[in-house]
């Protein structure tokens, strides 16, 4: 994963963690259900390594096929 993205994603986690402890999860869990949606194209539910890479480049990050191996291992915890 680039540094920019890992730096990214972790202040957006950090973000989130402070806003579910202030404002509660409700709206904090609807936002990430609606970004979810955005990347889960085919809406199966699932977020394939095509749909991460495509959203990746729509994002204007250039992801190599090892980051997105790394995020795909890093996010999918269930391996599904």
């Amino acid at each position: 994963m680039t540094n920019a993205l890992y730096i990214f994603f972790s202040q957006l986690m950090n973000r989130e963690r402070t806003s579910i402890r202030r404002f509660g999860c409700l709206s904090v869990c609807e936002e990430f259900r609606e970004a979810f949606e955005i990347f889960d194209d085919n809406k199966d539910g699932k977020i394939s390594r095509e749909e991460l890479t495509k959203m990746m480049t729509r994002l204007g990050q250039m992801t190599s096929e090892e980051e997105i191996t790394s995020i795909m291992t890093k996010a999918d915890k269930d391996r599904m």
